[in-house]
């Protein structure tokens, strides 16, 4: 029997179960799904080749047909833990969120491309998930706390982000008129635990005098994370980004560019200006598009999707030609 229970207990932990769960479910959704999504990244001065757990893609309207106006993708990062753990985040607030409808969960791009989609639903799928800041993950069991060891998930989403971008502005910005789209993306880390946020006006001495961890937490399906980047990250970015150089000798591209400043009096709303600060690593530029993660617990992973297939279509169907 204790054989049995280890062999178990080291297949639930190597995360491959997890994995296996959530690819299954992003297919039910129409999603084509990739587990070997390479990156290169820089590991103390050597290149080396990493990959996210699971990526997906799929067009809006998420239906069989000619007419797509959109590419949607997912990257997703799994963490099996074992049921007696639980993470604990307290509450925060994204006040450059609140500021910046650029700065979302799901990000919407359709700056290198000759039409605007709106991104209202994607504001208010923002405004109905908490936004954690730091957490722990308690053992109920045995009463141990520790910080959950989510820096090398984040990273691992976050290190991916600058190709999946640049990948998809290389394609589009070169399409012909018919295929030239606006993307979609978000970073997901999923998790067998449940999630818990510490309640307002929580104190010491309300834990103290707690009997169950409910009475200082409400449990939440999903949450809002922001996890800044590095010196290394910056670099990664530059360097993936200097593969955008070309697009500023190729008509197409130029003529995007063009059509968009005809439209819009701020160059930062423009593809060159984009490129070129992301080729430079710009603070502003980066953090809106490469810090912010959702949390799921996998129970709730199926209605995420939704969330987002909901937004990212009507995005889509909000999409306007400049200059019709």
């Amino acid at each position: 029997m204790t054989g049995e229970m280890n062999w178990k207990t080291g297949l639930l932990e190597s995360n491959l179960p997890l994995e296996h769960q959530i690819m299954d479910i992003l297919r039910d959704k129409g999603f084509k799904v990739d587990s070997d999504y390479k990156y290169a990244r820089n590991d103390a001065g050597v290149i080396r080749d990493y990959a996210v757990d699971v990526y997906a893609n799929a067009y809006t309207p998420f239906t069989r047909t000619n007419e797509i106006t959109s590419k949607v993708e997912l990257v997703v990062e799994c963490e099996h833990r074992h049921p007696d753990i639980k993470w604990l985040f307290i509450p925060g607030v994204d006040s450059h969120r609140r500021d910046n409808c650029d700065a979302s969960a799901i990000r919407i791009v359709d700056q290198f491309s000759s039409c605007l989609i709106s991104r209202d639903r994607s504001i208010e799928f923002d405004q109905s998930i908490p936004v954690c800041q730091k957490g722990v993950e308690i053992n109920i069991r045995t009463g141990d706390a520790v910080k959950p060891k989510l820096d090398k998930r984040f990273k691992k989403l976050q290190h991916v982000l600058p190709r999946l971008y640049t990948e998809n502005v290389l394609l589009f910005l070169t399409a012909d008129p018919d295929f030239n789209l606006p993307f979609i993306f978000c970073p997901i880390l999923v998790t067998s635990t449940s999630l818990h946020m510490l309640k307002q006006g929580v104190t010491a001495d309300h834990i103290e005098r707690a009997e169950v961890l409910e009475e200082v937490a409400g449990k939440v399906p999903y949450m809002m994370m922001y996890f800044d980047y590095g010196p290394d990250f910056e670099h990664q970015c530059k360097s993936e980004c200097k593969r955008l150089t070309v697009l500023q000798r190729t008509d197409k591209a130029m003529h995007i560019e063009q059509k968009r400043a005809r439209y819009f009096n701020r160059r930062d709303r423009l593809p060159f200006t984009i490129m070129e600060s992301l080729m430079t690593g710009d603070r502003h530029y980066l953090r809106d598009l490469f810090t912010r993660f959702i949390v799921c617990s996998e129970p709730y992973f199926n209605e995420l999707v939704e969330k987002i297939k909901a937004v990212s279509l009507s995005a889509a169907e909000s999409r306007e030609e400049i200059g019709t």
